[in-house]
């Protein structure tokens, strides 16, 4: 009882975050205002603003990501000040609006414009909070803060609505601002992922976002869906109001149900699998537009904006969790997953918006608004999953369906140059073999690798090693030793059948090797309770790679690996790397 009370208990920064999660969902949480009179929320009014909102908002998370990479030292307490600003200069907006009549298209636009930028800015300042964090505080509080969100806006209903519009601007946003800033002192600014400047590690920047932007498309691909089909449910407001319960009932489930299954053990997530279990069930509640009733279609809107609101708290998880292990800034990941997500969604909303009160003459059924979120969720299915090119050449490829070439009578040339094909040497493609070893080359894992291939080869005839090729020999020169070793080896194995058996066995045992020291890691992981990218970290130490080897491997800098080691370091509890090996070789399978 004692640990789930600990495991539940708030603390400044998570109710922080949770109190701006509320704020959040009383003003642009998709447009919605559910606690202003329903009178005032006409369809072209909520459009305005949230083409000011989506606008700002998306635009502010792409600038985070710029400024990041390219002025990465800006002072955190200023940023705060920014987006405070902002946020109570549209919440104002948004009051004023209610009173003066004849200004109400001008005013909504501002506090859309400036509610879009304060929003955009809390939720980045929030998440560098969380990820500056140690691992399981950051993400705990990500999760628990997303819970209390809920119960607090629950809770809201419970205040007349006319207090609670002016809550927000002058209670809600100076408490959790204040807390920012408290928080924000305990922040440690020497890590790798503040002290690094981007553009002196641009491959890793770079990896990062190629490793990561199919995850991000996805939820966005849900988004969209999301955006065009709330647009349509949005036409009564009452219905907007349903649809921001529902989104903050999921919340709190699925926070409830992380809470729960961390509690039980390590859990992990994987975005793209996640995406393509929900496809045929978002597929399928789509397709049933054409053949239930009309109201089917508000409550399809909450259902997707209930999963879309759970898929941005895994956004936040997994950036973070990018962050700490490849020591990027997180506003620049953040800031360029989020601004893609988000973009997505506000173009969906702004689209089905734009049918709704430009094109209400023409009949457009909510069957040919599935038709359009059937296709884009198809299309980019496609894009994150499959390559175009891969596809294609598997195409033909494919010995399925084979035609022989019985059929027509070939001529002796063809024959011949069969034949000449056949009998060609695996290593014949000079020009394509030695512009793969010059890139391979660069690398000093990949060149310990070719030495031990070399090694191998010579060994099985008798003579000595040949050394690795000095610095002062071309890429092309390496590449041509290497293609001579392994034909003399390849000849040499072929008369030597005896030697090539017991090198066969040689290589299996150093294989069985490998995998015996995979698995005492895994053992010290589950035992110390490392994390993923921790646990590959000594899995490289221990095989006897520097850190700058680790380093280039992983795409990472030689800061973000020398703060994972002594983060296991300090886990373990040694001091040495001869601790750590001889720990792992002691560790129980």
């Amino acid at each position: 009882m004692n640990a789930l009370f600990h495991s539940i208990k708030p603390n400044t920064a998570l109710l922080a975050y949770g109190l701006f999660l509320a704020t959040n969902a009383m003003s642009i949480w998709g447009g919605v205002f559910p606690f202003l009179p329903l009178t005032f929320q006409t369809p072209q009014l909520l459009f305005w603003f949230f083409l000011a909102q989506a606008t700002l908002f998306s635009c502010t998370f792409f600038m985070s990501a710029a400024c990041s990479y390219f002025f990465p030292h800006m002072p955190y307490r200023r940023m705060i000040i920014i987006a405070a600003s902002c946020y109570f200069t549209g919440w104002a907006a948004l009051i004023l609006s209610t009173y003066l009549a004849s200004h109400t298209l001008i005013l909504i636009g501002i506090a859309g414009v400036f509610l879009g930028a304060g929003s955009a800015g809390y939720y980045l300042l929030f998440q560098r909070l969380f990820v500056s964090q140690e691992a399981t505080s950051g993400m705990h509080n990500i999760i628990l803060g997303s819970a209390y969100a809920a119960l607090i806006y629950f809770m809201l209903y419970a205040v007349p609505t006319a207090v609670t519009v002016y809550l927000a601007p002058l209670v809600f946003m100076p408490l959790f601002t204040l807390a920012l800033i408290i928080n924000a002192r305990a922040i440690n600014e020497e890590q790798p992922m503040f002290v690094d400047i981007p553009r002196e590690h641009p491959h890793v920047y770079k990896r990062t976002w190629l490793v990561f932007w199919r995850s991000a498309l996805c939820m966005a691909s849900l988004g969209l869906c999301t955006g065009i089909m709330r647009a349509r449910a949005i036409d009564n407001p009452q219905v907007g109001s349903y649809v921001n319960v529902l989104s903050m009932c999921a919340l709190l489930i699925a926070a409830l149900t992380f809470l729960l299954l961390w509690k039980m053990g390590n859990v992990s997530f994987n975005v793209l699998a996640i995406y393509r279990v929900l496809f045929p069930l978002i597929l399928t509640a789509l397709a049933l537009l054409a053949f239930l009733p009309i109201g089917y279609t508000s409550w399809l809107a909450a259902g997707l904006y209930a999963i879309y609101s759970v898929a941005l708290l895994l956004l936040m998880l997994q950036a973070g969790c990018a962050s700490r292990d490849y020591g990027v800034n997180p506003l620049f990941l953040f800031g360029l997953m989020g601004g893609v997500v988000f973009l997505l969604h506000d173009v969906g909303f702004i689209a089905g918006s734009f049918v709704n009160i430009a094109f209400i003459s023409i009949d457009v059924q909510p069957s040919d608004t599935a038709l359009l979120a059937v296709w884009i969720l198809s299309v980019i299915y496609f894009v994150t999953h499959h390559k175009l090119r891969s596809e294609i050449a598997s195409a033909f490829n494919n010995p399925a369906i084979e035609l022989p070439d019985s059929l027509f009578e070939r001529t002796d040339k063809q024959h011949t140059s069969s034949k000449n094909k056949l009998e060609k040497h695996p290593y014949e493609n000079a020009d394509a073999f030695e512009k793969t070893a010059a890139e391979h080359t660069q690398s000093c894992n990949i060149a310990q690798n070719k030495a031990l291939q070399i090694k191998r080869g010579n060994d099985i005839a008798g003579e000595t090693p040949v050394k690795a090729p000095s610095s002062n020999i071309s890429n092309k020169e390496s590449a041509h030793q290497h293609k001579n070793a392994l034909h003399e080896s390849h000849a040499k194995r072929s008369q030597h059948p005896a030697r090539s058996m017991f090198d066969t066995k040689e290589a299996v045992s150093d294989d069985m090797k490998q995998d015996r020291i995979e698995l005492h890691v895994d053992a010290v992981r589950k035992a110390f309770n490392l994390s993923a990218r921790e646990a590959e970290v000594v899995n490289q130490i221990v095989r006897g790679k520097t850190a700058a080897c680790i380093a280039e491997e992983l795409f990472v800098s030689l800061n973000t690996i020398n703060t994972h080691t002594r983060r296991i370091y300090t886990k373990l509890g040694i001091h040495k790397k001869d601790e750590l090996v001889k720990l792992v070789e002691q560790a129980q399978e």
